[in-house]
C-alpha cells in the first residue's frame, strides 16, 4: 500500500505549496511541521483510539487538527462549525467523546473523562462522517484508514492530479466531497486553496484568476450559481479541471458546461458518490460526456459497479465503509459491509457499460450538496408544530405538506433554515385538508409530488 496521504513520510516527498488560506501560503514542509508539533501536543493526553469531535472550518488549523488525529490514531467525527448547539449536545450525549476541539484557537480543547470515553475504539477505525451533516443526525458512517487512502488514491488517479495543480475548495470540509478534495490533492502533492467564496461572492472570479486556480469543484447548486453569474462569458486561462458531484446536475446545464469545457480545453468530470463509499463511486470520463449526458459513468479505479435483481446499484471496492453507528456501542461493531455497498439507488446500464440512476430506494434527497433524511425532517416538524406533516421531494426541492392547519408558512421555512440550514428557495409548502394514507394507516408518499406543476 502506498504511503498514506496524512503521513510525514508522504509530505516529505513534496516541496511545493500544500495550502493557501486567508492570504497565507503553507508549504508541505511547513504543514508537516505544524502537524508534527500538534501531534506532540495531543500525545500528552493519551487519546489513541479514542473519539474526538472536530468542527471543520475552511482554515489551516482545522486541517492541522484533522491530519494530527489521523497520525495519532485519534478518531475524529467531522462536524459542521454551524451545527446548532442543541444538535451538538445531543450528539455529545449519545457518543460521549474523549476530546472536543473548540473554536478559540488551535489549542482550545476539552478533555472528558467519562468511563466510556476512555474505552478504546477499533484500531482500523479512522474517521466518522454524518449521514446528513446539517441535521446533526446521530447515524454516522464509519471509515477505515484503508477507505481514506484507497479513495484518495483512486480520485488522484482518474483526475490525473499533479503536484503543480491548485484546487479551489469552497466545499465544507465536514462534507465527504469537500474532505475528498483535500485528501486527494494532499495525496498527489498538489495545493488546495481553502475559501468561503462562491460564485455569488464579490471578487470570486478575480480570485480564481489571481491565484491561477487549475480546478474547481461543486454540487449542482454551485454550477447553477456559475451559470447565473456569467461564467460562460469568463476566460480563466489557468482552469483545467471542473468536477461535479453531490447530486444530479440537470441535463441542460451538463450540456452547457460540457460545451464550455470543450471550447476552453477543460476536463469536466461528472461524478457520483456516497459518504458510505468515502466519497466517490463513479465518474464520466470527459471525452465520453458528450455521448453520455445524464450518466453517472463507470466505476472509479479499483472499484466495481453492478445491478441487483431489482435494479439497485451495487458498488464494491476498498473505499466502502465499515458500517453505520447510531450509538457508542455500534462504534465497536466489526466491518459489516466487507467492501460491498447497496447504494439505495435504482439504475440501469447501457451497452457501453455506463450506468444511469433512474430512482431512489430510500427517502433521502440532496439540497446544495447536503444529504437530508426526509423522515427525520418530517418528525422534527411534527414535534415543533404539533401538526400533521408529510415531507417529500427530490434533489434541490423539498416539498412540505401540512394537514388542515392555520399556520404561517414563513414559520415553517424559518424553522428549516435555523435547524437544518435549508434555504427557503429550495422549499415549497402547501396546506392540505388531509394527508392521504394507505389502508394500513401509513402516509402514502407516492401520491405527493409538486402540486404546482
Amino acid at each position: 500500500m502506498s504511503l498514506p496521504f496524512w503521513s510525514a513520510e508522504k509530505f516529505e516527498l513534496y516541496d511545493g505549496l500544500a495550502l493557501v488560506c486567508n492570504g497565507f501560503n503553507i508549504s508541505y514542509s511547513e504543514l508537516n511541521l505544524k502537524v508534527h508539533n500538534y501531534t506532540k501536543f495531543l500525545s500528552d493526553y493519551n487519546l489513541e483510539n479514542q473519539l474526538a469531535f472536530l468542527p471543520m472550518q475552511s482554515d489551516v488549523d482545522s486541517v492541522v487538527r484533522y491530519l494530527a488525529c489521523l497520525r495519532e490514531s485519534i478518531i475524529p467525527l467531522l462536524l459542521s462549525p454551524e451545527l446548532e448547539k442543541g444538535l451538538l449536545k445531543n450528539l455529545r450525549n449519545i457518543y460521549e467523546p474523549a476530546l472536543v476541539f473548540g473554536p478559540d484557537g488551535i489549542h482550545d480543547v476539552t478533555i472528558y473523562d467519562y468511563p466510556v470515553s476512555q474505552s478504546l475504539l477499533p484500531k482500523n477505525l479512522a474517521l466518522l462522517l454524518s449521514t446528513s451533516g446539517s441535521t446533526g443526525s446521530s447515524k454516522l458512517v464509519k471509515l477505515s484508514h484503508q477507505n481514506l487512502q484507497a479513495n484518495a488514491k483512486s480520485i488522484s488517479e482518474y483526475l490525473y492530479i499533479q503536484p503543480d495543480e491548485k484546487a479551489f475548495c469552497s466545499l465544507p470540509l465536514s462534507y465527504s466531497y469537500g474532505i475528498s478534495v483535500l485528501n486527494s490533492h494532499l495525496n498527489s502533492g498538489a495545493c488546495v486553496h481553502l475559501s468561503s467564496l462562491n460564485p455569488l461572492s464579490e471578487g470570486y472570479y478575480d480570485k480564481l484568476m489571481a491565484e491561477s486556480i487549475t480546478s474547481i469543484s461543486g454540487v449542482p447548486f454551485f454550477y447553477q450559481m456559475l451559470f447565473r453569474t456569467g461564467f460562460f462569458k469568463k476566460d480563466i486561462p489557468s482552469l483545467k479541471v471542473m468536477t461535479q458531484a453531490g447530486g444530479k446536475l440537470s441535463d441542460k446545464l451538463t450540456v452547457k458546461f460540457n460545451e464550455y469545457a470543450l471550447q476552453h480545453q477543460i476536463n469536466f468530470y461528472v461524478m457520483y458518490g456516497q459518504t458510505e463509499a468515502t466519497a466517490r463511486i463513479s465518474y464520466v470520463p470527459p471525452e465520453a460526456l458528450s455521448q453520455k449526458i445524464g450518466s453517472v459513468g463507470i466505476a472509479i479505479p479499483d472499484g466495481n459497479l453492478s445491478l441487483s435483481g431489482n435494479g439497485e446499484l451495487i458498488y464494491s471496492g476498498p473505499n466502502v465503509m465499515l458500517g453505520y453507528a447510531q450509538d457508542r456501542v455500534e462504534l465497536q461493531s466489526p466491518d459489516r459491509n466487507l467492501g460491498r455497498l447497496y447504494t439505495g439507488d435504482i439504475g440501469k446500464q447501457d451497452e457501453d457499460g455506463y450506468f444511469y440512476i433512474t430512482g431512489r430506494v430510500k427517502r433521502f434527497i440532496k439540497i446544495a450538496g447536503a444529504r437530508l433524511g426526509l423522515d427525520e425532517i418530517e418528525s422534527a416538524l411534527e414535534d415543533a408544530f404539533n401538526l400533521g406533516f408529510l415531507v417529500a421531494g427530490e434533489d434541490e426541492k423539498l416539498l412540505i405538506f401540512i394537514e388542515d392547519a392555520q399556520l404561517d408558512i414563513l414559520d415553517v421555512t424559518n424553522f428549516l433554515q435555523s435547524k437544518y440550514s435549508i434555504n427557503r428557495t429550495f422549499v415549497k409548502v402547501k396546506i392540505v385538508k388531509e394527508i392521504l394514507r394507505k389502508s394500513n394507516g401509513k402516509k402514502d408518499y407516492s401520491l405527493y409530488r409538486d402540486k404546482s406543476e
